[in-house]
């Protein structure tokens, strides 16, 4: 039930009261989670699909110079078919819903991309650690992933506003004039 509002008068000019159901508190984090959710989704898409833009940056042609280097010193080249940079992509991960906000990024055309990523065994039995294009691309954009995670906090705080209705006699809460205070608006309460 929304917050019931009602005017008051004065000696001393004109003010409002409200007051609020509390019944409705009891479903306050069940909605919370729906809009937040929603929102998480919304706001990491785009945010995942940045971090797939970057990653692009940094798959190069067989001819190209290095993209980056390691913490060692050792150049990346990123190096890449073309199937890999086309083809990467992000997918929510619906299965996970009940914990959080999940994205998987992935190639589904490039079945060769986790082993850019993350490394393998050579025939020779050595490991090669992978270009961590992925990573470092998350790293790179964490600023960015930070603040749609914010926008996502700031439009459920709105949703929820937007579920209560502020009501009165007109069906809205308005300025209402203190005729003893040369019509000074007064929604803070009565003024001395």
């Amino acid at each position: 039930m929304p917050p019931k509002v009602g005017s008051t008068s004065s000696r001393n000019g004109v003010g409002f009261t409200c007051s609020v159901d509390f019944g409705n508190l009891p479903t306050l984090p069940k909605r919370l989670d729906a809009h937040l959710q929603a929102a998480l989704m919304f706001h990491l898409a785009d945010a995942a699909q940045r971090v797939i833009d970057t990653t692009r940056t940094y798959l190069v042609r067989l001819e190209e110079g290095a993209v980056m280097r390691t913490s060692s010193g050792r150049e990346i080249h990123g190096y890449d078919t073309g199937l890999m940079y086309v083809s990467l992509k992000y997918a929510l991960v619906e299965s996970l819903l009940m914990t959080g906000v999940w994205y998987d990024l992935l190639s589904e055309e490039a079945e060769y991309w986790r082993y850019v990523e993350f490394g393998h065994f050579t025939s020779g039995g050595n490991f090669w650690p992978g270009y961590h294009m992925l990573e470092t691309a998350i790293r790179h954009n964490e600023g960015y992933i930070r603040q749609r995670v914010r926008e996502a906090w700031a439009d459920t705080a709105v949703a929820l506003a937007m579920e209560a209705h502020v009501g009165g006699t007109s069906g809205a809460l308005g300025f209402t004039r203190a005729p003893n205070l040369g019509g000074v608006a007064n929604l803070a309460g009565v003024l001395p």
